[in-house]
């Protein structure tokens, strides 16, 4: 399994007008919006193996998360800009991360288990709109 790298009670409630999360997903975005942005890489990557790829991979987020309110600012909240449904287990959100001076840009894709249970599987994140993947971002530029 890879893992892409440009820098988990319930489904909780998404923002108005969205689907519920997964929640991995959900209680990473709410640490992101309080600042805690070692909290959201561990929610987003609790699930996967540890391995010195992925150690390596846990490592870099947490720095390039960290560095966020050095280049964009505060973050104040988010919004999924695009979710779509890869079959019927695993679901990518596209999410603007509203900053006090700059917007940054996230992937998250997220399968549920046959136990169903969730795991974020991909994580791409990026202050750089093209900095992610050129797929993704045609799909933030092409909106729901």
């Amino acid at each position: 399994m890879r893992y892409f790298i440009a820098v988990s009670f319930a489904l909780l409630l998404a923002p108005p007008g969205h689907a519920q999360l997964p929640p991995p997903v959900a209680r990473g975005l709410a640490a992101v919006k309080a600042g805690d942005f070692d909290q959201a890489v561990d929610e987003w990557t609790k699930s996967w193996p540890s391995t010195l790829e992925t150690d390596s991979a846990r490592i870099r987020l947490k720095s390039g998360f960290n560095n966020l309110v050095a280049v964009a600012g505060t973050p104040q909240g988010w919004e999924i800009v695009k979710h779509v449904a890869i079959g019927k287990l695993v679901q990518r959100y596209y999410i603007l991360i509203e900053c006090s001076r700059d917007p940054a840009y996230l992937v998250l894709e997220a399968y549920q288990r046959p136990d169903s249970s969730w795991t974020v599987e991909r994580l791409q994140f990026n202050a750089n709109l093209m900095g992610l993947q050129p797929l993704d971002v045609a799909q933030f530029l092409t909106g729901p």
